[in-house]
């Protein structure tokens, strides 16, 4: 979605989600932001000037029986939207956060999306609590289920920041080429490996 903050020309986009009737994005306010600035600063039932820009390249298969969804931060929100349209599907949804209280605005929304679907997976990190590890920690980690998904025609699909986006694609290559045939390149022109990062 493409927002226009007042007294700017230049929008601000920012991945959402669709859940029902109602659109969901998160955003994290920045100090000096002038986008998360006039969102943080809105009131229920203010109007915002926005437009949605359909993404073409970044949606959810309908083919795939089975799907990786990787994210760290405000990038999971497309994802929730995602999930809860697709309740057919086995997803595996990955998210690194800084802490706990990091996911706890996300908690009630994806214990809802799990009670409705039981093969629905969450695993979540920690940057700065607990194990202190980084989303592309659980990859490794869960390495069985990704290789699984990849192998079965599943989707990979990655949302967040750059940083995140290139230390998975490094985790990414290095499981493909150890354990399977199959390289990114590959699994990016059939349609199994979609970014939405920033």
């Amino acid at each position: 979605m493409s927002v226009f903050p007042v007294g700017t020309d230049i929008p601000r986009q920012y991945s959402i989600a669709r859940m029902g009737n109602n659109i969901l994005l998160s955003v994290k306010k920045h100090e000096f932001g002038k986008g998360s600035s006039y969102l943080h600063n809105l009131n229920k039932g203010d109007t915002v000037q926005a437009v949605i820009d359909i993404n073409p390249h970044f949606h959810f298969s309908k083919k795939s029986a089975s799907a990786v969804l990787i994210a760290n931060g405000t990038g999971i929100a497309p994802f929730l939207g995602m999930i809860e349209q697709n309740r057919d599907t086995t997803i595996n949804l990955f998210w690194g956060g800084r802490t706990v209280a990091s996911s706890a605005i996300y908690d009630d929304i994806l214990n809802g999306i799990i009670s409705k679907n039981q093969k629905n997976k969450i695993h979540k990190s920690f940057s700065r609590e607990g194990r202190n590890g980084y989303v592309q920690n659980l990859i490794i980690q869960q390495k069985d289920v990704v290789l699984k998904t990849v192998q079965e025609g599943g989707v990979v699909m990655i949302c967040g920041s750059l940083a995140m986006q290139h230390d998975i694609l490094d985790v990414l290559e290095n499981l493909l080429s150890e354990y399977t045939k199959i390289g990114l390149d590959e699994l990016q022109h059939n349609g199994q490996l979609k970014m939405d990062c920033y």
